[in-house]
């Protein structure tokens, strides 16, 4: 196993987690936790950038999505401070969390 896919592993997790208690518990994570978690996946989404043209297109198309939502949203959750809560966007949250979720497992099944 080469780091990525170690890292991928890790994102695995992390969205499961998230995902799950942001379904259920209708919460996210503390923001002390969140903003690494945020650092954290702007830098595996850079180092996935480098690597995204092996993989099939529609893992690329999504890879490009996730890429660009990762850079715009992680910095604009680190920098603003911001506070989004409420049952719907828990839902939402957790619909693009676990969606992310099959897309870190596509990558680990075609590493």
């Amino acid at each position: 196993m080469d780091i990525l896919e170690y890292l991928t592993l890790g994102m695995v997790a992390e969205h499961f987690y998230v995902g799950t208690n942001a379904l259920f518990r209708g919460k996210t994570v503390p923001r002390v936790l969140g903003i690494p978690l945020a650092l954290f996946e702007i830098v595996y989404y850079t180092l996935l950038l480098f690597t995204l043209s092996s993989f099939p297109l529609p893992l690329l198309a999504l890879g490009a999505f996730f890429v660009v939502t990762h850079y715009i949203g992680g910095t604009y959750y680190v920098l603003r401070e911001s506070t989004f809560s409420g049952r719907k966007f828990s839902v939402a949250y957790s619909g693009y969390e676990f969606l992310e979720l099959y897309f870190l497992i596509a990558v680990l099944l075609s590493a």
